[in-house]
């Protein structure tokens, strides 16, 4: 669904925040991060293309709602978040990430930060924070913000664009060959379904049991992730009698460029 690639961070500040160097820092994260200036468009060749302008402003707004109540000013920002989401991006069209400020008193400010999740994900998104305040903590002190050169995205796309992908496909099926039985979790029901439908499922896991875990992985020097995707693996080796199984997993990261 649309909404799963809309992105919405909430702040509440105390303290003394400088509207024009809020803006400014937003500013500079455009200028400094051309992904932040791109759009996408279906209708000028048969493949979508993403386009990088020279410039775009960001959007940015500031509210005050100092003159109002508090229970006022909870509905209104409430109401905005709301909104925005229901907004949502147009990928040819809108600056693919927001800003607005609400102004609660002289020392209380609410931030709703929005992107689209095509943009960036959660790595980049602590980059991008920790950029902004450096270039806002520069402009209070009147100095240059000292940050390290930026690597450009297009020289990530090139490396994608240099990659064998013949002898990787040639690698994997080597790997994999002789692998033929799907591994799969016993089926309980038959469901067909007609079409997608969003679902949650949480499980709750015992402090005690969250500390053993944690124990065993730091033994073997791994994550807990690696921990739970070997259980995971062992759990469907037994489900299907094997002693071999492959399953999928979504990782996020990418090499580094140089």
């Amino acid at each position: 669904t649309e909404d799963a690639y809309y992105r919405q961070v909430y702040y509440s500040l105390k303290g003394q925040l400088q509207e024009k160097f809020v803006e400014k820092s937003l500013q500079g994260l455009f200028v400094r991060h051309a992904i932040l200036r791109t759009a996408f468009s279906e209708n000028l060749t048969d493949t979508p293309l993403q386009i990088v302008l020279k410039n775009r402003k960001p959007f940015f707004k500031f509210i005050d709602l100092s003159d109002s109540e508090p229970a006022a000013q909870r509905l209104y920002v409430d109401a905005y978040r709301a909104s925005d989401k229901s907004r949502g991006f147009r990928l040819d069209k809108d600056v693919l990430m927001r800003m607005t400020v609400f102004k609660l008193s002289d020392s209380e400010f609410d931030i709703v930060w929005s992107y689209h999740h095509i943009l960036m994900d959660g790595w980049c998104s602590a980059i991008l924070i920790n950029e902004f305040f450096e270039h806002y903590n520069a402009l209070l002190q009147g100095v240059t913000p000292d940050l390290n050169a930026v690597t450009p995205y297009r020289d990530y796309i090139l490396y994608l664009e240099k990659q064998d992908k013949a002898a990787s496909l040639a690698h994997w099926r080597k790997y994999l060959s002789g692998y033929t039985e799907l591994a799969t979790l016993p089926a309980w029901k038959q469901v067909l379904a007609t079409q997608y439908e969003e679902g949650k499922v949480s499980l709750h896991i015992p402090e005690r049991l969250t500390k053993t875990l944690h124990t065993i992985a730091a033994g073997k020097g791994v994550t807990q992730n690696v921990l739970l995707q070997s259980v995971w693996g062992l759990l469907l080796g037994l489900y299907n009698s094997r002693g071999d199984v492959v399953f999928g997993a979504v990782v996020s990261g990418r090499p580094e460029v140089r």
